[in-house]
């Protein structure tokens, strides 16, 4: 601040706490943090999980694709070896 000549009288500071803002800054990081990781998490347990019942999926639709060739079964048994293999084919 200066008076009417231009002399020096004195300063004004102005000081605003920020705790609160860097605070909700800190939990806003830890909780997109954890986010994060709960993505990562549940992408590995469907990558496991999509593995693991694929290959016991493809056995069945390999035997049912062989059990469809076979002379002795019913129309029944084929009707459902049928639903068997459009079920497992992708559409």
């Amino acid at each position: 601040m200066f008076g009417e000549a231009g002399e020096k009288l004195g300063a004004m500071v102005s000081m605003h706490d920020v705790t609160e803002q860097k605070r909700g800054e800190a939990e806003l990081i830890a909780a997109r943090d954890a986010a994060l990781a709960a993505n990562r998490a549940k992408s590995l347990f469907l990558a496991d999980m999509s593995h693991e019942l694929r290959t016991p999926l493809n056995a069945i639709l390999g035997f049912s694709n062989m059990l469809h060739n076979d002379r002795s079964l019913t129309d029944s048994q084929r009707e459902y070896i049928d639903i068997i293999n459009r079920s497992g084919s992708k559409q």
